[in-house]
Formats: C-alpha cells, sequence, structure tokens
C-alpha cells in the first residue's frame, strides 16, 4: 500500500474561514505552489471565448499593479512566476515562489488577480488582439489544432462543442461588460479551491490566503449540467496542406467512479502511451506508419474521453487507423492480454516516483480530484492504491462498457476526405 511518505510529503487539508478549502501537500526543501482554481470554465460561456478572454484580463493589470508588467515585476523579483489557464470546468492561477519567506507576494499577487482586476477597455481590445493571435496560431498547426478539432466532434450537437478560445467571431463580440458580468457570476470564494506544495505548514499557508484574498461576490457553487452522448457524425476533416496528416481517434468515457477512471487510465496506457505500448509496437516498430504515438484518458466533472493522438502520411491513414481498430477488436473479444496488464501496471506506479519531483506535479496531479466540482474527493496516492488492486477482469469490463464497437470518434486534419475514410470499429 503507498502513502504520501513514500514521496516525503505530508497531506493536510482545511477551510479557510471564507469556505474555501485549501489542501496542501507539505514537501521538505520544495518551493511554493499555489493554485487557485474558480469553477468558472468553458462549460459557463454564454458567448464561446468567453472565460478563457476574463482568464487573459485577471492577469492583465490590477488595483495595485495597473499593468501586467508590474504585477509580473512584483513576483519576478524574487525569482517567482504566475501562470493561469482555462479548461471545461475551471479558470485556474497559480503562483510560484522560492520559499516561505516570500509567501506575501505570493499571495498578494493571486489577491490582485483574483479580486482586483481592472478590466481596462485599452487592455481588453489589447488582449482581444493577442487572443485573435493565438488563434490563428493554433489553427496554423494541425497538431494543436487536432485536440480542438476532436472535443467539438465528441460533444457535438451540445454546449461543450466550443473550443476553450472560442472563435473568430465570438472573440470579436465579446464586450467589457460581458467580461465583468462573466466575472461577477462566477467568481466567489464558494467556486474556489486552493491547492499548494511546498515546504510550508497549512496554518501560515491558510492564514496568508485569508489576510490577501477577499472575494466581493457571493454566487454559490453549482454542478454543470452533462452533455448527452450524440453519434451523428462520428469522422470529422479539416483540411490542411501539410505532407503529413494529423489525427486522434478515441471514445467519450464518462466514468462514474475513480476505480472507472483508473481502469481507463490503464487501458490508455496499454494502448498508446509509451514505446513498449501495442500501438507503438504496431504502427511505429512493425509497420514504420508513424514516427510516434500517445494516449491519454482526460476527465472533467462528469465527462471524459479517452483517446490516441498520431500522425502519418495522406496514403497511410486508413491503413494506420485498420491497425487501430484491429487491435481494439482483438482486446473487446479476447480480453488484454495479462503480461501486458502487469507491465502496464508496475510501469505506471514506479513511473510516479519519478513524475512527483517537483512542486508543480503534486499540484497538477492532484487538482481535478480536489476541486469542489467533484463529489468523491481523492488523491494521487488514493489512485496508486486502486491502481495496485486493479484485476485483469475489471479492466476488461471497462473496456466494454466504454470502448464499445461503433462508438468511436475521428478528428483528422490533413488533405484527406472524411468520404475516403471507414472507421472499422
Amino acid at each position: 500500500m503507498y502513502t504520501f511518505k513514500n514521496f516525503g510529503v505530508e497531506f493536510k487539508e482545511c477551510n479557510l474561514k471564507n469556505g474555501s478549502p485549501l489542501f496542501l501537500f507539505k514537501k521538505r526543501g520544495a518551493p511554493l505552489y499555489i493554485r487557485a482554481s474558480v469553477n468558472a470554465g468553458t462549460r459557463w460561456n454564454d458567448i464561446h471565448g468567453t472565460a478563457h478572454f476574463v482568464e487573459h484580463m485577471i492577469i492583465a493589470g490590477s488595483k495595485k499593479f495597473p499593468s501586467k508588467n508590474l504585477l509580473v515585476h512584483e513576483i519576478e523579483r524574487v525569482g517567482g512566476e504566475i501562470s493561469a489557464f482555462t479548461n471545461f470546468d475551471s479558470i485556474c492561477v497559480n503562483a510560484q515562489v522560492a520559499q516561505e519567506d516570500d509567501l506575501p507576494i505570493a499571495t498578494g499577487v493571486l489577491s490582485e488577480m483574483l479580486c482586483n482586476s481592472l478590466f481596462d477597455p485599452k487592455v481588453v481590445e489589447n488582449e482581444r488582439g493577442a487572443i485573435l493571435s493565438e488563434l490563428r496560431s493554433k489553427r496554423s498547426n494541425p497538431k494543436r489544432y487536432a485536440w480542438d478539432f476532436f472535443s467539438s466532434l465528441v460533444f457535438q450537437g451540445t454546449y461543450m462543442k466550443y473550443p476553450t478560445l472560442g472563435n473568430e467571431e465570438s472573440i470579436k463580440q465579446i464586450s467589457v461588460s460581458d467580461i465583468k458580468k462573466f466575472y461577477s457570476n462566477y467568481f466567489s470564494s464558494a467556486r474556489t479551491t486552493y491547492v499548494a506544495c511546498g515546504d510550508i505548514e497549512i496554518d501560515v499557508l491558510k492564514k496568508s490566503l485569508e489576510n490577501s484574498i477577499e472575494f466581493i461576490g457571493t454566487v454559490k457553487n453549482s454542478l454543470p449540467r452533462i452533455p448527452e452522448t450524440i453519434l451523428e457524425r462520428r469522422i470529422s476533416v479539416e483540411y490542411f496542406g501539410n505532407e503529413e496528416t494529423h489525427f486522434i481517434f478515441g471514445f467519450r468515457v464518462d466514468a462514474h467512479s475513480l476505480e472507472e477512471k483508473v481502469a481507463l487510465f490503464i487501458i490508455g496506457n496499454i494502448l498508446a502511451v509509451g514505446r513498449a505500448s501495442i500501438l507503438a509496437i504496431e504502427l511505429r516498430y512493425k509497420k514504420g506508419l508513424v514516427y510516434g504515438v500517445s494516449g491519454t484518458a482526460q476527465f472533467f466533472s462528469s465527462v471524459g474521453m479517452l483517446s490516441v493522438s498520431t500522425s502519418c502520411s495522406e496514403k497511410n491513414v486508413q491503413k494506420t487507423l485498420d491497425i487501430i481498430c484491429e487491435e481494439l477488436s482483438k482486446i473487446y473479444v479476447n480480453g488484454i492480454n495479462e503480461e501486458s496488464f502487469n507491465f502496464t501496471k508496475k510501469k505506471i506506479l514506479k513511473s510516479k516516483f519519478i513524475e512527483m519531483q517537483t512542486a508543480n506535479s503534486w499540484v497538477n496531479a492532484n487538482d481535478q480530484y480536489l476541486n469542489n466540482l467533484v463529489s468523491e474527493k481523492s488523491n494521487i496516492i488514493d489512485l496508486m492504491n486502486i491502481t495496485e488492486g486493479m484485476t485483469i477482469q475489471k479492466v476488461n469490463e471497462i473496456f466494454k462498457k466504454y470502448i464499445k464497437p461503433g462508438s468511436s470518434y475521428l478528428a483528422v486534419c490533413g488533405k484527406n476526405s472524411a468520404d475516403s475514410l471507414n472507421l472499422k470499429y
């Protein structure tokens, strides 16, 4: 059985006086990394791209630091840094500093970003230009664009089909009042979770957060509705003139428990994670059709996706797809090979001792399992112990439940046409 002691970590949790939960992974000698995760992701957009636009604006200037360069200067002067990102569920804001002495700077900067943003109309226009440039950059890169294209296909016909950035029309449509309204509707202590790692006591961190961060908004937390599953269109192609065709093949996997999520992680690893995975061997080493292949199981509140990503020449897309479908069919009929199952379990568990060495790795690995959209709170140690106890029978059961013939999706960025491609699984 794995414990936090195996990693030299202590896990602590408490609530701030405003009700926000705080989770700390205390790691001796580690720098301090703090994440504020606000339940204000793209699932709550009225205009596509609003959440992402708000993310840009909250780090673009505040009452104390009227411009982004002043905000950044405040934390960089002690060797720290800030960052932010938006996903389906949340807007996440991060602050990292070297040691406990710099804690007031980290929490002070977080407070400015979360509670005191200016939303200056001139800065809004500057950020609009930057976001449009970000969108063009993504759309010019088929490997990057493929993920948005795939998730739009998986969630077709639902409110979740729109990419995080929005589109050119929606980005141009978003006004200062839209940004302020979104912020007012979704930023509050009830919708915020803090996850941190570093060499610090939780009482010290709690006091600093309480003294620094005070939301004006009081909006309550709420769970997003679950979008329906639609299989009307299983193949979607976006034309790119590149010689290499990039595609993502996968399934919607709305896992209902931690055990199901772990089983799907194992399945994703068996299929396409690492050089010893089934598809790496079949597609790269036996056939030479691709340079690399990757796989992932990604989960948000009540929804998830399992996918395989790769690229090949235009003429080899169907051949590559056929091999993927053939390998899936073998597993569906015969089950997962026991040797492969045991190998993958050991690989996943051992790799955590390599991956979990930094403060931000502890926050990244645990954030999605601790935010207040999750009914069943957990952490990486829970997941490791479930992995260790997982049986091949359970993994095969989950495979048949979610990785079913006729339920796959294919998003292609290249010269192929949708009519020329066929999914044989």
